[in-house]
């Protein structure tokens, strides 16, 4: 089975509150940045570790309700040794996509 990493980032959102079943990807991807910044992410751990690294940690505390069993990420077809960073990545482009799409 293969997902997109775009989607266990939306799929998790969107099962969190079925208020939000019916939310686009990009307000999802909002929804967990805004969660992101307030939860994980402050200036102490920015200079600490750098914004991805927050990112990864955050996520690996189970933030979202997302796959983190080494073989449901595999299921997923998601390689395990770079799933943690790569979920970072794409949570990250978002906020990119967001941000510019705001400036115009």
């Amino acid at each position: 089975m293969q997902a997109s990493l775009s989607n266990v980032l939306t799929n998790a959102v969107r099962k969190s509150d079925d208020s939000r079943e019916k939310w686009q990807d990009m307000t999802c991807f909002k929804y967990a940045l805004e969660r992101f910044h307030i939860e994980g992410f402050s200036h102490y751990s920015e200079k600490r570790y750098g914004k991805r690294r927050a990112c990864i940690n955050w996520l690996q505390g189970i933030a979202l309700d997302i796959p983190y069993i080494n073989s449901e990420i595999e299921y997923l077809g998601f390689d395990s040794e770079t799933y943690w960073s790569d979920l970072a990545n794409t949570l990250l482009d978002a906020e990119f996509l967001l941000d510019h799409a705001k400036a115009y």
